[in-house]
């Protein structure tokens, strides 16, 4: 098998930057993520409770199956879905 080298070097000034900067960047978008799971403002979810809707979330546990379990990106890599012989 062969090995990779890296050039990266985990105690430069560079490295420790760009690390500072993602850190910034993934508490931003874990933050975005997590407002887009409340499925709004907690203003906007009132609204719409309070005009007698259900929200998105709701009206899909309504359709769907019990057993069903959502999928998110933290359980693992998305894996393509097998296929039969005839159609690979």
């Amino acid at each position: 098998m062969t090995s990779l080298t890296s050039g990266i070097d985990p105690g430069s000034a560079e490295f420790t930057r760009n690390a500072a900067a993602m850190k910034i960047l993934v508490a931003d978008l874990r933050g975005k993520l997590e407002a887009a799971m409340q499925g709004g403002s907690e203003e906007a979810r009132a609204r719409h409770v309070a005009r007698g809707k259900s929200l998105a979330r709701e009206r899909i546990g309504l359709l769907i199956d019990r057993s069903f379990r959502e999928h998110h990106r933290r359980n693992g890599p998305r894996q393509r879905p097998r296929m039969h012989r005839h159609c690979e």
